[in-house]
């Protein structure tokens, strides 16, 4: 009996201090960031459940003038599955696709603050100077972004995602830009 006891102690202990690395969770809250110019009308609430790799869509109810701000935030993402890849794969304003440039969209730990942010435009980000989408579209009633997931085995927890050949390759088929490591620093 001692046996079997010390044998089912070795066990939990070995998955308390296994587990967190080797069974890495895939599930996250993506949130939606809007904002118009004038940061009148904001929605930084509305959210959508990632439940593993897969397609997946955020949207928001909105009526502004433009795009001040548009961004997704997948907390948690970057800090606890670093390797994981995003790519968006359509972005719907008032059910109708609007046209955007995948190569000019930003994707990684923009913020520094271990969430993966993919940053369609924002009006204080590096997305400014070059927008993958028109700022000046107008949104009268909602604003859906459709986008995949990918990268968020186990074998993949904890690994920079350079040393993920996989996901290396689905960054480069679409083509936008991976901060990974740190913010952009503007003073510079």
């Amino acid at each position: 009996m001692k046996k079997f006891f010390a044998a089912v102690m070795i066990f939990v202990t070995v998955m308390l201090f296994a587990a967190p690395k080797s069974f890495a969770a895939e599930f996250y809250t993506a949130k939606l960031g809007f904002a118009d110019v004038s940061w009148a009308v904001q929605d930084w609430d509305s959210a959508a459940e990632i439940t593993g790799k897969g397609q997946f869509s955020v949207e928001a109810n909105v009526s502004a003038p433009d795009i001040g701000t548009l961004v997704i935030d997948i907390e948690d993402l970057f800090e606890k599955c670093p390797a994981a890849a995003v790519s968006v794969n359509r972005i719907e304003i008032d059910g109708k696709n609007k046209a955007f440039d995948p190569t000019k969209i930003l994707y990684g730990d923009i913020n520094d603050n271990g969430d993966y942010r993919i940053e369609i435009y924002d009006q204080l980000g590096m997305t400014k100077f070059d927008p993958p989408i028109d700022p000046m579209t107008e949104v009268s009633s909602k604003i859906k972004v459709t986008f995949t997931v990918s990268g968020l085995n186990a074998e993949n927890a904890d690994k920079p995602a350079e040393s993920i050949t996989e996901n290396n390759d689905t960054a480069a088929a679409n083509a936008g830009v991976y901060l990974s490591e740190k913010a952009i620093d503007f003073a510079e």
